[in-house]
């Protein structure tokens, strides 16, 4: 089997984000069954110094997103932080899912040592060739976030395991 860069960037990107939108699904029944203020759940946080379930998502997201629009060499949809519910959180991953969807292999052919300038924190940027950026940045923070929504809403007490993390094989 020959792995190339799409199938990194795209297919295992959009696999891990359509985890992260079941167990938001799951995790939604459940705060609803055990009668949990969605607002409150959404606000959670692992510490005071973490940002909370609702942030978590939304820069899972575009990780999911920009990471392989920026290998791709194309422009990433933009999203506005604007998700107030499970709901909006489960419509942003779909929107994401169906971004990325768009992307075909051919975008990413020759691509692996495309220079990559992206943001790493207020003012401050970086420059990486593709494959670098990609297996020491982009899927790494965006398995931090997946992680971490997962950990909030499992120390909130739903009922979640490995199981709905990793999603469907």
């Amino acid at each position: 089997m020959n792995i190339g860069l799409y199938d990194l960037a795209v297919a295992s990107t959009d696999k891990r984000i359509a985890a992260l939108g079941s167990l938001i699904e799951t995790g939604a029944e459940q705060a609803r069954a055990k009668g949990f203020d969605e607002s409150v759940f959404l606000a959670t946080r692992l510490m005071p110094d973490m940002l909370p379930l609702v942030r978590q998502v939304q820069i899972a997201a575009d990780f999911a997103k920009n990471a392989p629009s920026r290998i791709a060499g194309v422009e990433p949809p933009k999203m506005p932080d604007e998700e107030k519910s499970f709901a909006d959180l489960v419509e942003r991953v779909a929107k994401t899912r169906a971004y990325l969807a768009t992307l075909t292999p051919e975008m990413f052919e020759g691509r692996e040592t495309a220079e990559i300038t992206f943001p790493t924190g207020p003012g401050s940027t970086m420059t990486l060739a593709a494959v670098p950026y990609l297996l020491n940045f982009a899927l790494p923070n965006l398995h931090f976030h997946h992680v971490t929504a997962y950990a909030i809403m499992r120390a909130a007490g739903l009922s979640i395991g490995k199981r709905d993390f990793i999603g469907g094989l």
